[in-house]
């Protein structure tokens, strides 16, 4: 056996599990859609990083203003948390 993934097929009707290799062409779209969830999750945590950003800008801007912790918190709700980093597996 070579080193490309493999594919298990469960025919419901039969109850036949066939397993075997994937092609090329197969591959290639697997390898192509790795690439592609990892792109857009990048982007994603882009995006999240850059929100987080810009509300530790205005709330910040609204203390130099002279509002109170308290009352920035009123107005915009609490302080934006960086995500906690998931568990290894």
């Amino acid at each position: 056996m070579s080193d490309k993934p493999l594919i298990t097929i469960f025919d419901c009707a039969t109850g036949e599990e066939t397993i075997r290799e994937m092609t090329d062409e197969e591959l290639v779209i697997h390898n192509d859609s790795l690439a592609q969830a990892e792109e857009e999750n990048a982007a994603r945590q882009a995006a999240a990083e850059q929100e987080r950003a810009d509300a530790a800008t205005g709330r910040q801007k609204l203390l130099d203003l002279g509002l109170s912790e308290d009352e920035v918190t009123a107005l915009v709700g609490p302080a934006p948390v960086a995500p906690e980093e998931p568990p290894a597996i």
